[in-house]
């Protein structure tokens, strides 16, 4: 019987998993502490007092790199998509969402370039390579647990996903990283759209950062790697990289547990904490009941206005953004 191609979508997943697997890192090159040590200064301006801290980064992209074209995605055009109303709303819906809390916006010169006045509202511009958003961001991230703006609990979102409810009870839980899963034949269990750390051991999420990163650098030489995605800067080496520091297992199941590296891990399903709607009429009322995060991945990207008209029904005003 010849193998469907299904079947070898999910071996192939599996492969390149197990390929990240073998790459993980704990210590950076040298080299690598210091560009990290350099961006972290560039976070002083964003070290403001609040309740929670949501972290977003959108590097523009042009010409080859619009376009994915993957073993596991077919044609996704970026250039379909107006980022600049998608992050704006996105800030407006969390300071809706959650008052008080901080946004930090990591970004190009070149992206919405005349600001947001907001005063809750930080942008970080950073000097980025050109074509390499996926891996800019991971060294952003890690940037911003070592910089001075690390003093709240935060959530590191896609652009497109979105904080829709309220996150009181969440810190109260002891996980120092918590990551969101999925039970999807042909998709990575770990979804890197949605990463939330606590800020009372502070180092221990530096130690997984520090490792999300190392493990980046070394997997985008693997050869099964190379073969599959070739290039994974510019995207897919994130996605491998947090399934192969997160565990790399295929399966899991909602629970917190102390990795080798010291951390405590929470494992999140998706369902709840990063929800993906196969339909758009299930952007609706109901879903607020059961969806912290509402991420409108890939070609979901259009149902944002609906998106808006539900949470318009329990409040929300795009004026939430001053």
């Amino acid at each position: 019987m010849s193998e469907s191609d299904s079947d070898k979508l999910l071996r192939t997943v599996f492969a390149v998993i197990g390929a990240a697997r073998e790459s993980v890192r704990d210590e950076l090159p040298l080299d690598w502490q210091q560009r990290v040590a350099e961006r972290a200064v560039k976070f002083a301006s964003a070290a403001q007092p609040s309740r929670l801290n949501i972290f977003l980064f959108h590097q523009s992209v042009s010409g080859q790199a619009e376009t994915i074209n993957t073993v596991d995605i077919k044609g996704l055009d970026h250039s379909r998509f107006d980022y600049d109303q998608l992050i704006r709303r996105n800030i407006s819906i969390a300071l809706w969402s959650n008052p008080g809390s901080r946004i930090i916006l990591v970004t190009d010169d070149a992206f919405m370039a005349r600001g947001i006045a907001d005063p809750r509202v930080s942008i970080v511009r950073l000097v980025l390579a050109d074509g390499e958003p996926m891996f800019e961001r991971v060294v952003a991230m890690l940037a911003y647990v070592e910089s001075s703006a690390f003093t709240a609990p935060t959530i590191f979102l896609d652009s497109d996903a979105f904080l829709i409810r309220h996150c009181a009870g969440l810190f109260v839980n002891d996980f120092d990283v918590a990551v969101t899963y999925r039970d999807i034949g042909g998709q990575m269990p770990i979804n890197e759209g949605v990463i939330i750390v606590n800020d009372r051991h502070a180092e221990s999420v530096r130690r997984f950062f520090t490792r999300y990163l190392a493990t980046y650098l070394t997997l985008e030489h693997h050869p099964v790697v190379l073969e599959t995605y070739g290039k994974v800067r510019r995207w897919r080496g994130g996605q491998l990289s947090i399934n192969a520091v997160s565990g790399g297992w295929q399966r899991y199941s909602a629970a917190i547990i102390r990795t080798d590296f010291g951390a405590r891990f929470a494992y999140l399903p998706c369902s709840r904490y990063n929800y993906s709607p196969d339909q758009e009429g299930e952007i609706n009322a109901a879903m607020l009941a059961r969806a912290l995060v509402l991420h409108l991945k890939g070609s979901r990207k259009p149902w944002l206005d609906r998106m808006v008209t539900v949470l318009e029904g329990f409040g929300f005003s795009e004026t939430a953004l001053r």
